[in-house]
């Protein structure tokens, strides 16, 4: 007799197989034959279409046998099947952490079947696609977060294996490119030509709109409470504050 197979499932990328595989097998008995009696896949009777699920890579074996005990030559065919889409997350910030300027975003991504093709970064909710620098099992993107405004920015990275099989994942960050502002307040007694006749307090004030104030430093130290300056005669001082994303004013 001479058997035939047909496979049918979703075509991916190359020889993949991104679906469970259907294969049917049919078998004739030559003309004037006395009639196929049996069919044998993968050392077990077959009698109706296999589904084939197995991840990866695998070899199927078949023949057929005649009513006159004729047994076919074993056939073969392999495939490659991979309907698990490949796994990757984002480490290089916290969700909602601020950032400025120039930032590499950054992860990682696996995939145990046919592996890891592709990782892309979108910035504008999926209309289009940048490929990120893909090294082993992590990936990194370089974005300038100046081009966005100030607030809340969500980030897409989505992943595609060799198979063609895809996953999404998706990252908000907060973006702050704009330094606190900052101001000073002076208590004390004036006297006469622009004295203070008692020790100044100096208050630092700061406000943020997007991240907030994360310290005000005053002469070059940490600033957590109104100072007292108590040198004699004419002095300067410095201060600024610093937000949560790394702005100065």
């Amino acid at each position: 007799p001479m058997t035939t197979h047909v496979l049918v499932g979703t075509a991916g990328n190359g020889s993949w197989y991104r679906s469970n595989v259907i294969a049917t097998l049919t078998a004739t008995d030559n003309v004037g034959g006395v009639g196929v009696a049996s069919t044998t896949m993968d050392g077990s009777a077959y009698t109706t279409p296999r589904t084939i699920s197995t991840q990866g890579a695998s070899t199927h074996t078949y023949f057929s046998t005649d009513a006159a005990n004729n047994v076919e030559s074993t056939k073969s065919f392999s495939l490659n099947i991979d309907t698990v889409a490949p796994s990757s997350s984002i480490t290089s910030h916290a969700a909602s952490q601020p950032v400025r300027a120039t930032i590499s975003l950054g992860g990682s991504v696996s995939d145990a079947t046919s592996g890891v093709s592709l990782v892309e970064v979108s910035t504008d909710s999926g209309a289009t696609w940048s490929a990120t620098t893909l090294a082993g099992g992590t990936w990194s993107y370089s974005i300038n977060t100046t081009s966005f405004p100030d607030g809340s920015k969500t980030f897409q990275v989505r992943s595609t294996d060799n198979a063609g099989n895809q996953s999404t994942v998706s990252h908000t960050l907060l973006v702050d490119n704009t330094p606190p502002t900052s101001s000073h307040s002076i208590a004390g007694t004036m006297g006469n030509n622009g004295y203070y006749v008692t020790a100044p307090v100096v208050t630092i004030s700061a406000t943020d709109a997007t991240s907030g104030v994360a310290s005000r430093t005053f002469d070059g130290a940490n600033y957590t409470a109104p100072v007292t300056i108590s040198t004699q005669g004419t002095t300067s001082h410095t201060y600024f504050a610093t937000d949560a994303a790394g702005n100065n004013s």
